[in-house]
């Protein structure tokens, strides 16, 4: 477990990690490996042979995917390996300066935030604007089916960028988050219907696999956060509620791991999350109104909490269990 890294330093530096994103959210662009893996992904893609079948742009495609796996394993590989020989304190610190980039607690919320207040401010332009930080579809949207898109979002990207990169991070060390960024990132780039449909077919097949466990376990982190951040709502929330929904209703939308996550988060608030044209998520009868964000963001914070304890419990039982 952890690659080489003992489990009881790995849940140091997740703690440690964790708590530099809070307090200093994410590196500047010039230094964020994931940034830094989208520039490389861009290059590869301009290299992209025009005009040929779809079974050479699918191998070609495959062959980006191989290569960035690859140098995203060697640059967490290495990155592990720096700090071997040092003090306790200073591999903690290191690992954990490596770690960070490759989750995002505090920018979803903080994302989330700054569309709910230009909505305050009526400003549907800005609103709009700052939902391109966290969905990828056409922002020209009414307010509430911009409200649906950020709880949808604030869901789902609870996965991609929280749970499966940690959960990576625990079973696999530092390779394992920068391999598991490294394929969502291609998937974010090229694994959609369209011009690349086949050119990033292998990079959305691994995505769903990775994502697969992870994706369940957020949904279930949801469900378990409603619980526990029911007292707090404007409106009842329930666990119980985003369990059932989310059982119900994971299945229907088009991705394999993306609904379970944002159905449960439907159900816990009890609304309708929708994108028109692909699905509906009935959590129950009307989108939610834009006092639902902070509602939203108080569930995430909720689940992120209980995923870190998860984890470092799960990283210090085995680690006891080893001596």
């Amino acid at each position: 477990m952890s690659c080489g890294f003992s489990p009881l330093e790995s849940g140091l530096a997740l703690a440690a990690a964790v708590g530099l994103d809070i307090a200093f959210g994410e590196p500047p662009n010039a230094l964020h490996p994931v940034a830094l893996m989208g520039k490389l992904i861009e290059t590869l893609t301009r290299q992209r042979p025009q005009l040929i079948s779809p079974i050479s742009d699918f191998l070609y495609g495959l062959v980006v995917t191989i290569f960035c796996v690859g140098v995203a394993f060697w640059v967490g590989l290495i990155l592990l390996r720096v700090s071997g020989g040092m003090a306790l304190w200073a591999k903690v610190l290191l690992d954990a300066i490596a770690l960070k980039p490759f989750f995002a607690v505090r920018a979803l919320p903080d994302a989330a935030t700054k569309v709910e207040a230009a909505l305050a401010a009526e400003d549907i332009h800005g609103a709009r604007l700052r939902l391109r930080s966290l969905v990828s579809r056409d922002p020209d949207l009414p307010e509430p089916l911009i409200v649906s898109a950020v709880v949808e979002s604030v869901g789902e990207n609870f996965c991609d960028s929280v749970v499966a990169p940690m959960f990576y991070f625990a079973l696999l060390g530092l390779p394992g988050a920068a391999v598991y960024r490294a394929v969502n990132t291609l998937d974010a780039m090229i694994g959609y219907h369209g011009e690349y449909e086949w050119y990033g077919k292998a990079a959305a097949r691994l995505d769903d696999l990775l994502n697969w466990l992870p994706g369940r376990l957020a949904g279930l982190l949801l469900c378990l956060g409603a619980a526990l951040t029911a007292p707090r709502a404007k409106r009842s929330m329930s666990g119980a509620r985003a369990w059932k929904v989310m059982r119900q209703q994971a299945p229907t939308t088009d991705s394999p791991n993306a609904g379970w996550s944002m159905a449960a988060m439907a159900g816990a608030l009890a609304v309708r999350l929708e994108k028109p044209g692909h699905y509906r998520l009935n959590g129950g009868p009307d989108l939610p109104p834009r006092e639902y964000i902070p509602a939203a963001n108080r569930i995430y914070a909720a689940s992120v909490a209980l995923l870190v304890a998860l984890l470092i419990a799960v990283l210090v039982a085995v680690g006891w269990a080893g001596h």
